[in-house]
This record gives C-alpha cells, structure tokens and sequence, in this order.
C-alpha cells in the first residue's frame, strides 16, 4: 500500500515532468471514482451502529449515516431479532401500500433518510450497510488495500493523455485494467470466503418467524 503522496511521486516519476502536480491530483482522484465504478470493495463497506427509528403517523423514518454513496442493505432490529428489509422504489411503496401487509418491511432511501412501510414500533432500530466512496489523502492514510498500482496506473495514463502522448496513455490504460481486475479478484475471493462463513450464522426472515415462533439468532 502507499500514500497518496507516494502514488503522486510515482507518477510523476513515470511521467518524467516536473510541474503537473494539480494534473497527479485530479488523476488520483479520478482514479478512484472510476475505480469505484467498476467494483464495490469491502474496504468501502460501512457497518454503523444501530439507528433508532422515528415513529411518526405514516412517516417512520430513519437517517442513514451521512457521506454514504450506496446504499447495500438495510435490515430492522426488534430486541435480539433482526429482520432484512426490502429497498423499493417509493413509487412502488405508494402503489403497493397498505396492501404491502404486515408481515414483512419495505421502504425507499430519500435525501438520506430511509422510510419504512408498514410502520415498525416503538423502540426499534435499523441497520444499515452503506458503500462510502473511496478516499485518501496525504501522507499519513494510506490507499485501500489492493489499489496502489490500479491508481497509479490510472493515473499515470489520465496525465499522459493530458499531456497528448497517446501511446504511453494507452499502455499505461492496459496496465490499469490489468492491475484493477487482479485487485477485483482478490477482494471477489475475500468476499467469498466471508460469506461462506456467514452461510453458517442464521439470519430469519420476518415470515420464518411468524410461522415458527420466536427464535433468536446466534
């Protein structure tokens, strides 16, 4: 892993100028959009804590943790039981509600704030796992794990173009598709292996608990 200051440097090393340093910047940070583009990485992955749920008269909302990019998934917690909540459009939600029933939740992100439909109660919270973008800067935080050469490389081919020397653009793009898909892989295998062990942890649906009365997760 390294800095962005390290990335920087290096890719001014490649370039082999001097005085593109505003240029390097606006790489790196275009660097991580489109890197973000393509893959949703774990280290962009958010875990919050449990969020208390406002209960109002058809409006039960709850904030979603601010400077979030996407939202991955939301489940309500009741006491020791957890229950996944369905994202819907609220066109959907204002089609289908009441007829949405009660045994089971749905609701729709708005300017970050996630409304519920049917109503949860007093005293439940909700979960939420949110994508933030990916970020770093300086000298003292390094890049996400898997993505030094991937950035330096998209970089260095951003500031080549910019320059309008195509051919070391274009070879230092191949070099970036390459360095992303192996950083892909990697982080695709970890997800897995992640997962794999969740396999093993139940996680009920509101319905299995309806139908099979109170169970609580391990």
């Amino acid at each position: 892993m390294a800095t962005s200051t390290e990335i920087a440097a290096a890719v001014a090393e490649i370039v082999g100028r001097s005085g593109h340093t505003t240029k390097i910047t606006q790489a790196i940070e275009f660097a991580l959009e489109a890197i973000q583009q393509r893959h949703d990485f774990r280290v962009a992955y958010t875990f919050p804590s449990d969020v208390t749920v406002t209960i109002a008269e058809n409006n039960c909302t709850a904030t979603i943790p601010a400077g979030y990019l996407r939202l991955m998934s939301v489940a309500l917690v009741r006491g020791d039981y957890i229950w996944p909540v369905d994202i819907k459009t609220l066109n959907w939600i204002h089609h289908e509600y009441p007829r949405i029933g009660s045994r089971s939740w749905c609701g729709c992100e708005i300017a970050g704030v996630f409304l519920f439909r049917p109503d949860p109660v007093t005293g439940d919270k909700v979960r939420f796992i949110v994508i933030n973008p990916l970020a770093f800067n300086g000298t003292s935080t390094e890049a996400p794990a898997g993505l030094s050469k991937a950035i330096t490389a998209y970089a260095a081919s951003y500031v080549f173009d910019a320059l309008e020397i195509p051919e070391s653009a274009k070879a230092w793009g191949q070099r970036y598709e390459i360095a992303l898909r192996l950083a892909i892989i990697s982080d695709v295998r970890g997800n897995l292996n992640q997962k794999s062990y969740q396999l093993d942890t139940r996680r009920d649906t509101l319905d299995d608990l309806l139908g099979e009365g109170p169970q609580e997760i391990p």
